[in-house]
């Protein structure tokens, strides 16, 4: 991943929508190979981010929130989408891990990368260019299976 793709990711976090503009995440971008391996032997991450070439641990002030976003969750969404359409457009593959802010891993990661006990992990994403293509592209279910018109289906 090249400095200017990365760049590419910070601003499309930073101009991602939030509920009454907090802005109350940071990103905690992981590209030393002693952290990763540090953050692998945190609970079950191992296989998980093995071999990643980058990680970008999102986190957040749940004080910061905007009212009506109990701990500013949809805003969070909105970076995660933001950052996840920029890495589509730089031809990054990306993986979502929420592994990093599960309670038996959380206090471990937040100690590897110095995140302030008042802050939570989101979640975290995996970025690289793949090794080699997914086999098949992945099944949506149709959109009778999703929408419902006028009434739940």
């Amino acid at each position: 991943m090249t400095e200017h793709e990365l760049a590419e990711l910070v601003e499309a976090a930073r101009w991602a929508p939030t509920a009454f503009d907090p802005q109350h995440f940071r990103l905690v971008v992981v590209d030393d190979r002693a952290v990763i391996d540090q953050l692998a032997r945190a609970g079950s991450l191992g296989d998980a981010i093995a071999g990643a070439p980058m990680l970008i641990a999102v986190v957040f002030d749940p004080g910061a929130a905007a009212p009506g976003d109990p701990h500013g969750m949809i805003s969070l969404g909105c970076v995660l989408e933001n950052l996840w359409l920029a890495a589509s457009a730089c031809r990054l593959d990306v993986q979502i891990m929420s592994g990093l802010a599960a309670a038996a891993t959380a206090p471990e990661v937040k100690r590897v990368l110095g995140i302030p006990a008042a802050w939570q992990i989101a979640y975290a994403l995996r970025l690289g260019h793949a090794l080699r293509p997914a086999a098949q592209p992945r099944d949506r279910r149709v959109s009778e299976l999703v929408v419902g018109r006028n009434h739940f289906a």
